[in-house]
């Protein structure tokens, strides 16, 4: 009995430090706001920037906006990519935050084209969210169309095991010395 408590007890903690490596990636366009700037027909399709990095991206534009949605709540470190072909001799720029509700918004955290080329690492802390905006900051370049997002992705939230009280603690060691009594009488 006390054997089969401790491995499912090993077995869930295993399982909950797997299921906190996943990456969850942006599954839902929520809104746009259109940029400022005229963006290419092919670098306007929203749904690019959806899901894992697959080379297809979306141009926020000067000044533009949109906000994403995942299937599942998610927190802690994350990445954005970016595509832009010439990092060295142009610089794009911006500003991240994240909601749980979709209405009230974190602190932004800026995101820059360089670092983003494989995936900027953002960590957002413990605290949950379904919702992610990124808003173009770029300087506005003429011939050029802002921060293209290719995706952005986070891992899974799951929350911290409840601790069990003393109380608990000790029914359970109660428990465990009245198997032991039973099964010494049983064999005796």
């Amino acid at each position: 009995m006390i054997k089969k408590i401790a491995l499912a007890a090993v077995l869930a903690a295993g399982s909950a430090a797997a299921a906190n490596a996943a990456t969850v990636y942006a599954s839902q366009v929520v809104s746009v706001n259109a940029p400022q700037t005229n963006v290419a027909p092919d670098r306007a399709i929203p749904a690019n920037a959806l899901g894992a990095p697959d080379g297809k991206f979306y141009s926020l534009g000067f000044g533009g906006s949109i906000v994403l949605a995942f299937d599942k709540l998610v927190a802690g470190l994350g990445s954005i990519t970016e595509v832009t072909y010439n990092t060295t001799n142009y610089l794009e720029y911006a500003k991240v935050s994240t909601s749980l509700d979709g209405i009230t918004w974190s602190t932004e955290i800026q995101a820059f084209n360089a670092e983003a080329q494989n995936g900027e690492p953002l960590d957002f802390g413990p605290n949950p969210f379904k919702y992610i905006k990124i808003t173009d900051v770029s300087p506005v370049v003429k011939g050029r169309d802002g921060f293209d997002l290719e995706s952005v992705g986070f891992e899974e939230y799951v929350p911290a095991p409840v601790p069990l009280p003393a109380a608990g603690l000790m029914l359970l060691g109660g428990l465990a010395g009245m198997g032991g009594l039973a099964l010494r009488r049983k064999k005796a």
